[in-house]
């Protein structure tokens, strides 16, 4: 190839790689490095119904009719609008309403059929106020307790680590009411 007809294209064009929707954490992992800007970073929330909750069974039971896990890893992205709790992944936000719910509650929804029993994943303003309520709160405390556990001395770690450790604290704190 003519060496100015090179010249020109390597001028006029930029090749860009999309790595896919990915967490900080998955850029870490399986690229080695982490974007200085994520736009779709989210954490991983651990989360699962114990054995031991007297109500494991009902809980258990309308997360099977929901086609969700009882334990899992959830997505938990920045909190950037008014439409908390709603914005949230709606498989992390119908688990939570199903944790908070009591017997009553779970009476209820166990025996509605499956296309109203989905509302739990979907529903928004007026249906789960209630429980709605409980789950900022729980999300909250729970975000609270996260951030509490992270390492105070960050700045000997790696850039990367660095940034990893920022962005999961950020996703956390916008969690925390004031």
């Amino acid at each position: 190839m003519d060496k100015n007809i090179k010249t020109k294209m390597n001028d006029i064009f930029q090749i860009k790689i999309f790595y896919g929707n990915r967490s900080n954490e998955d850029f870490l992992i399986h690229n080695g490095f982490i974007p200085s800007r994520n736009p779709v970073d989210f954490m991983h929330l651990t989360l699962g119904i114990s054995k031991n909750d007297i109500l494991a069974g009902q809980r258990t039971l309308v997360c099977h009719r929901l086609k969700m896990p009882v334990l899992a890893r959830f997505r938990l992205f920045l909190k950037t609008g008014e439409k908390y709790p709603f914005e949230m992944d709606p498989l992390l936000l119908g688990f939570l309403r199903i944790f908070h719910m009591n017997k009553t509650d779970l009476d209820t929804w166990s025996s509605r059929n499956d296309e109203d029993l989905s509302m739990v994943l979907t529903a928004s303003h007026g249906t789960f106020d209630e429980l709605d309520d409980q789950v900022v709160k729980f999300l909250s405390v729970r975000a609270s307790l996260l951030v509490n556990s992270y390492p105070k001395d960050i700045d000997s770690r790696s850039l990367s680590v660095r940034r990893l450790l920022k962005s999961e604290k950020d996703i956390l704190q916008s969690y925390i009411m004031s």
